[in-house]
């Protein structure tokens, strides 16, 4: 069984199994034009393993709606009023308009199509480096490049 165990992690760890998070070039002038494609994963020659213990892949990007609404930034900082983790703040309250976390609201409620909770939706909010990358933020395995919410919350909190 222990050999069972390590055989599965070194699969993990050795870069074999890599998720969907690759990023796209983003265009702030003309969000609907059509953009390059980056290739490499998260960021150019991290490994996968830095990918599963690492949040400052993402630490400063910022989230951005499909109808350009600002959403917040993705920030270990929970005092940051722009941070999505700031649960007193615009873009991380439960009852906030522009927060992903209002189950009730535009963009974090699990059958807006704004909403990176729908697992069905086609226009999710993209997260943007500081870099122009980008990749969608969504719970929907059918969209690439993308990363999942909930790997978000897992790696920053």
């Amino acid at each position: 069984m222990k050999y069972l165990i390590f055989a599965i992690s070194l699969f993990f760890l050795s870069g074999c199994y890599i998720p969907n998070t690759g990023y796209q070039q983003y265009n702030y002038q003309n969000r609907y034009s059509s953009s390059s494609s980056f290739s490499g994963g998260l960021a150019d020659g991290l490994k996968q393993s830095n990918y599963q213990t690492k949040g400052y892949i993402y630490e400063g990007s910022k989230i951005i709606a499909d109808d350009g609404q600002y959403l917040g930034k993705i920030t270990s900082n929970k005092f940051d009023a722009d941070s999505i983790f700031n649960n007193y703040g615009s873009y991380g309250g439960k009852y906030s308009a522009n927060s992903i976390f209002n189950n009730y609201g535009t963009y974090g409620g699990k059958y807006s199509n704004l909403s990176p909770f729908n697992p069905y939706t086609t226009t999710p909010p993209k997260i943007i480096t500081s870099d122009n990358k980008w990749a969608y933020l969504t719970t929907n395995t059918s969209l690439t490049p993308s990363v999942s919410p909930f790997v978000i919350i897992n790696l920053m909190q």
